[in-house]
């Protein structure tokens, strides 16, 4: 049984995961690493941005539990950034740690019930056919989005309000045919909208038809 390192917010979630595997006789270490470490699987439960790029700096193959299972924006969003499993959060004991095997020996996993969600999302990056055009203002909102931001902190990085913040995603939603941040993120990895690098969002540099930005 590979080594599984921990990465998420911290709290009862993970806490109660490591335990888990723990009990199964799963070797667990919590949080990020040091490079070259002999953990071959990072689990993910609520991360943040920095908890993928550690994963993904490590070389690790990632296990995603997905806590939300009403919406499966989130379970999708995390296949389609590159989790090689997802895994609900109610699933038993068992299907977590063969989730852990499969990926340790190069495989890939998901539960049934996103099967559908996955199959829809890769029909919907077929139909768009390159088709929606983000303008370079939505797409830096959509990053932001992506690393987690709230509309404050997305104003605050682009030096725009948050008024403009919210019609241009608002527009962005719209394009995308998404109804929340989750499921406009799932969409736009689906359609290769936030393929390559982010772009630097730390001075203000007006588009054409912005207003100036105000102190929130």
């Amino acid at each position: 049984m590979a080594a599984v390192r921990i990465l998420g917010r911290p709290g009862l979630r993970a806490d109660l995961l490591a335990h888990v595997l723990i009990s199964e006789g799963v070797e667990v270490l919590i949080g990020p690493g040091e490079a070259g470490a002999k953990t071959t699987v990072a689990v993910l439960v609520e991360p943040e941005p920095e908890h993928w790029r550690a994963a993904k700096d490590a070389g690790h193959g990632v296990v995603f539990v997905a806590t939300s299972t009403s919406d499966h924006s989130e379970a999708v969003a995390a296949m389609l950034r590159g989790a090689d499993a997802v895994i609900e959060a109610d699933n038993d004991v068992g299907r977590i740690v063969e989730a852990v095997e499969v990926v340790a020996n190069g495989g890939a996993m998901v539960s049934p019930s996103l099967i559908r969600p996955l199959l829809d999302a890769a029909r919907a990056q077929e139909a768009a056919g390159g088709t929606i055009r983000l303008t370079p203002r939505e797409t830096d909102i959509l990053r932001s989005i992506d690393q987690g931001h709230s509309v404050k902190q997305t104003a605050r990085s682009l030096g725009i309000s948050i008024k403009t913040v919210e019609n241009l995603q608002s527009r962005m939603f719209r394009k995308l045919e998404a109804r929340n941040r989750a499921q406009a993120i799932s969409r736009a990895h689906a359609m290769g909208l936030l393929d390559g690098p982010p772009q630097p969002m730390g001075g203000f540099v007006p588009r054409a038809g912005e207003p100036e930005a105000r102190t929130v």
